[in-house]
């Protein structure tokens, strides 16, 4: 496999960059719409174009890679806030028909994803009266689902705690009993206009048609692949009850090894781009997982609605890799770096009780990885950095260098939510198996590419998200400039963003002498907010 084409799920660097980046690792050049063909945010793309572009691409592609928002809505944000009907969104997966006519041994693979309900009061990236009724629709999705599912469920789920029921549900609906659960919901559907409650619904309802005709897509042959990734939501909701139904379409119609149903969204581009390597050489590496903490595979991370275990196994199997119950015997090993008990943000851990806990030994942990570097130097080990959300652990990766270079590492990712740095590590060790098949100035190029992968993500998920993030949250608003809307201020607070990151980074032991320095050139903030970062990094020379 030389070319796969990817159309991506929106225009940020994790959609639209790093399956360039990583595609390399694997000698795979990955082509990607100009970025002038794609959307900007809410602002959707050009459907048609971009149609016509996947249908070029796909006469000379050896696989295909389609997130289904960006062919269907115009990217991830349009698919919550256009108005496209359903029919015309539809129609236009008809696009996947026309290239399996013209290619029918084209590989093609497809990402979609189930619709979120977040629980918080902003239209940021959600429709306008998400405002105003945000914290309510997301409550009143718990609610609904937890009338459907009866009392006794209900009364499951609260034992539970918060391992079922997040913070905002806990506060609303975590003292009340079943009764009390079915009132509040009456009172819910009061308070939010009918109008928007119409419109939530139909969106959700459209969405979900989509989701189930690509499953037919599977099944008819169109579509060889399928992830269906749950975009932050909690245990329990209205997508709580689409999955189900997907499930039963997805067993109705006989395709269980043919489409996989978990959480994630920003990843999975990177680990269908894998499968897609994995499956052209023949491989199907079996992974080995190892904790930092005994309780990390039963914690249900922030934005995620199963424990992380059963996340791992969504995306190890989308990889179209096995978990092995032999981690010495395994080809590629995963080192989780896992939150003790429920799961904090990471730009708040130096704050009291928002650090990771007594409940993992972070010494054991390293020592570990250590000897597995040493005694299978060979073997790809990824570094998955779960421990906080939205960030890197801080201790983790200021204690790496202590124990080996972090250059030895088949990959390492710690950035927003735990499947979106699974997904990323997985991919990134994964592609780094196929590069074994490489030489000569293929081999060169790749390891060039897998640093500067290294480096991008360490820099990006350590240094900027868990420390420098905050002290420009903390600026901007001393500027009287939401963190959100940065307006003029963006250029400035980007330079004192590469200013502080620079600094940051050298700093840190894994940059000390004799091991290559990491230059930040460029930082741009893509979507005008604080939240997400697009970095220029380069690699000094080194050993």
């Amino acid at each position: 496999m030389r070319r796969v084409a990817l159309l991506p799920l929106d225009e940020r660097p994790c959609n639209h960059a790093y399956p360039v980046m990583l595609g390399a690792v694997a000698g795979i050049e990955v082509a990607v719409p100009p970025k002038e063909l794609m959307g900007r945010k809410k602002e959707p793309a050009d459907t048609r174009l971009l149609g016509d572009w996947l249908r070029a691409e796909s006469e000379r592609a050896d696989g295909l890679i389609v997130a289904a928002e960006t062919l269907a809505f115009g990217g991830l944000i349009p698919s919550r806030v256009v108005g496209v009907s359903e029919e015309e969104a539809l129609k236009r997966l008809d696009a996947l028909r026309r290239i399996r006519q013209r290619r029918p041994e084209l590989p093609i693979f497809v990402q979609s994803v189930i619709l979120r309900t977040p629980g918080y009061d902003s239209d940021d990236e959600e429709p306008g009266y998400w405002a105003s009724y945000g914290k309510r629709l997301y409550v009143l999705s718990v609610a609904e689902h937890a009338v459907e599912l009866g009392p006794r469920a209900w009364d499951a789920l609260r034992k539970g705690g918060e391992a079922h029921l997040p913070p905002v549900v806990a506060q609303e609906l975590g003292a009340l009993d079943f009764d009390g659960v079915v009132a509040r919901r009456a009172a819910l559907e009061a308070e939010v206009p009918a109008g928007v409650r119409q419109d939530w619904r139909w969106r959700r309802a459209r969405n979900h048609q989509v989701n189930r005709a690509l499953v037919e897509l599977v099944a008819e042959g169109v579509v060889d692949f399928l992830v269906l990734t749950q975009d932050d939501s909690p245990p329990i909701g209205l997508h709580a009850r689409e999955q189900q139904a997907l499930a039963a379409l997805v067993a109705q119609r006989g395709v269980h090894r043919r489409v996989r149903i978990h959480p994630g969204a920003d990843e999975t581009a990177l680990v269908l781009l894998a499968r897609q390597a994995l499956r052209d050489r023949g491989l199907r590496p079996r992974v080995g997982v190892r904790f930092s903490s005994i309780a990390g595979p039963g914690v249900v991370p922030l934005y995620e609605d199963r424990p992380l275990m059963e996340g791992i196994k969504g995306h190890v199997t989308a990889l179209g890799a096995l978990l092995s119950p032999d981690f010495g015997e395994s080809e590629l090993a995963l080192f989780v770096n896992s939150p003790d008990g429920p799961q904090h943000e990471a730009p708040l851990q130096a704050l009291p009780g928002e650090s990771v806990g007594k409940g993992r030994n972070l010494p054991e942990f390293l020592d570990a990885l250590q000897d597995a570097l040493e005694r299978r130097p060979e073997r790809p080990a990824a570094l998955a950095d779960v421990a906080y959300a939205n960030g890197a652990d801080r201790e983790l990766v200021e204690m790496l260098p202590a124990y080996l270079s972090p250059w030895a590492l088949g990959a390492y990712a710690g950035w927003n939510t735990a499947s979106n740095t699974i997904g990323t590590a997985l991919a990134h060790a994964a592609l780094r198996l196929v590069a074994r098949g490489l030489g000569g100035d293929e081999r060169v190029a790749s390891e060039r590419a897998h640093r500067s992968f290294l480096a991008l993500r360490f820099t990006e998920d350590w240094g900027y998200q868990a420390v420098v993030r905050q002290e420009l949250v903390e600026a901007a608003v001393r500027l009287g400039v939401s963190p959100y809307a940065l307006g003029s201020h963006r250029e400035a607070l980007a330079e004192r963003a590469r200013e502080r990151l620079q600094a940051t980074m050298d700093r840190w032991p894994g940059a000390a002498s004799g091991s290559p320095r990491i230059r930040v050139e460029r930082v741009d903030f893509p979507w005008d907010r604080l939240f997400e970062v697009a970095l220029g990094v380069r690699i000094d020379a080194g050993p």
